[in-house]
């Protein structure tokens, strides 16, 4: 592992074990901006910021460590819907889904070989690797409580 790994895996552990204790889904923009600057001026990493009225990303772009990027996205309540994380190294990527897996809160169910639940009051749903082999998405679970209940107990049986 080379030194911009380290660096990252350092700051991503820090992000993870901060952030993901209460994670921006059903957060607004305002809170989700005010935390991210929050940990990257902690880190003192180099950090761009885009907005606009539905999503918010943020792009960590510092010489001193890989590449990671934060997309929120919004729904018309002005609520966050949807999390993505995008890394740009397998053990990168690796380290940070597993803090995201291990937060004792969510108490992610693995559903199948990319999808994970999250126990059910929150009703957020994982899905690792979409487009980006080292990406994955949480977003707000769409489905009837009931139905949500019964995959994460058929899960665990």
């Amino acid at each position: 592992m080379n030194l911009k790994q380290i660096a990252l895996s350092i700051f991503i552990l820090f992000i993870a074990g901060t952030s993901f204790s209460q994670n921006y889904i059903n957060r607004d923009k305002a809170y989700s901006k005010k935390w991210l600057a929050k940990y990257a001026e902690k880190s003192n990493v180099k950090t761009i910021v885009h907005e606009n009225d539905s999503s918010l990303q943020f792009l960590v772009r510092d010489s001193t460590i890989q590449n990671l990027d934060i997309i929120l996205n919004f729904d018309k309540k002005g609520k966050c819907e949807s999390e993505q994380y995008i890394l740009t190294c397998d053990s990168c990527y690796r380290k940070f889904l597993k803090a995201t897996l291990n937060n004792p809160i969510c108490r992610w169910t693995q559903i199948d070989s990319n999808t994970y639940l999250a126990r059910f009051p929150y009703r957020v749903i994982l899905t690792a690797k979409l487009d980006n082999m080292y990406s994955f998405l949480m977003e707000r679970s769409k489905m009837e409580g009931k139905i949500y209940r019964k995959m994460v107990h058929e899960s665990l049986d």
